[in-house]
């Protein structure tokens, strides 16, 4: 058998054994957004809802989606100032604290949304919020959360809370309706400004923030996973005692 026999047998082998390859990974690839398209023109209720995963949202068919009460200028500034003040302490290394950039008072965290049904939740949160008025919302005091003794936050505590309270119910309610399951913790008004990583934390002395915000609008953000942390764009912005939803989101005042 001569060595160019051999060469041509191995590149014959080799050809077919790469084309074999590449069908295989186009087939896996076809499949794999096959299931994503399933998994989004499912109803969002039930166990289906477990299809619109990382896979889904890869293929730009869903986006983890939540809504909240973004802050203002201010009211940011004021806040990051009690976390610098509190990282500075000792135990404030035992902490990860939040971007100010990111701070937002989350009302109902809804998880995994196919994008075709975002503009439909948005209109019936629209509908929903239509009925609340504007309110000035202020910070209080840190507080570990949810315990002091097993804390997995650091956070400020929001008022007015029934007026908070009510927004949260109205989401609630729309989140089932659309098919979202139902949320198991019972709400609780906070602003996170720091995730405990280690057992110690610093002692939560600092003063509540000074400043207030008046709050128009409740927004529908979406939450993208990096290796940096979460990055947050708006989807829609509801106005409070307003009948239509805007589809760009307005700076809060």
């Amino acid at each position: 058998m001569s060595m160019q026999w051999q060469r041509d047998e191995w590149d014959e082998w080799d050809g077919k054994r790469s084309a074999q390859l590449g069908e295989a990974k186009r087939r896996r690839t076809d499949a794999s957004e096959e299931r994503a398209r399933a998994g989004a023109r499912r109803s969002p209720g039930g166990d289906e809802r477990e299809s619109l995963g990382p896979s889904a949202r890869k293929h730009g068919l869903a986006v983890r989606a939540f809504f909240a009460v973004a802050l203002g200028e201010s009211l940011r500034e004021s806040a990051a100032a009690c976390a610098h003040e509190l990282a500075a302490c000792p135990g404030g290394d035992g902490v990860r604290w939040v971007a100010p950039a990111s701070y937002h008072l989350t009302l109902r965290f809804l998880g995994n949304v196919a994008t075709s049904e975002i503009g439909a939740l948005a209109e019936r949160a629209q509908d929903a919020l239509a009925g609340c008025a504007p309110f000035v919302l202020s910070l209080g005091a840190p507080l570990a959360f949810p315990t002091p003794r097993h804390p997995k936050v650091i956070a400020l505590a929001a008022q007015p809370e029934d007026m908070l309270a009510e927004l949260a119910a109205r989401l609630e309610r729309v989140a089932i309706e659309c098919g979202i399951a139902p949320d198991e913790k019972a709400f609780r008004a906070h602003l996170t400004i720091g995730r405990v990583r280690a057992r110690r934390f610093p002692a939560l002395t600092a003063a509540a923030p000074a400043a207030t915000q008046l709050v128009r609008e409740v927004v529908l953000f979406r939450s993208d996973l990096g290796h940096d942390g979460a990055r947050y764009s708006p989807l829609a912005t509801l106005a409070l005692g307003a009948g239509t939803a805007a589809d760009s989101a307005h700076s809060p005042h």
